[in-house]
């Protein structure tokens, strides 16, 4: 992400997705996906984009994200493509601004 504040452009992601395209993983702890808890670490993206949800799973999502809550479950619930079952609250606070900071090496 830091490397994305040097240009001068406005950037999109949509953080419920964890792609699975282009990018071989075994599970979902792989890709591009952020917890609401992270967006913090994300300030060089102008939009956050919902993507495969309907209208209420968007409204749902987008106030998850706006308080910026620790989600207290499991993570295939908030993010598309995730495959993989597992608590939230079982992974280490520290891991967004890893994974923000990481050079696409994690």
């Amino acid at each position: 992400m830091d490397k994305l504040s040097n240009f001068n452009i406005k950037f999109r992601m949509c953080p419920n997705v964890a792609y699975d395209n282009y990018i071989p993983r075994e599970n979902g702890l792989y890709g591009q996906w952020v917890r609401p808890e992270d967006i913090e670490y994300y300030n060089s993206i102008y939009i956050f984009d919902f993507e495969n949800v309907d209208l209420i799973q968007e409204k749902t999502l987008y106030h998850i994200y706006a308080e910026q809550k620790n989600w207290p479950g499991d993570l295939n619930l908030l993010f598309t493509n995730f495959n993989l079952h597992i608590d939230n609250r079982l992974i280490l606070k520290e891991l967004g601004k890893r994974r923000s900071t990481c050079g696409q090496r994690c």
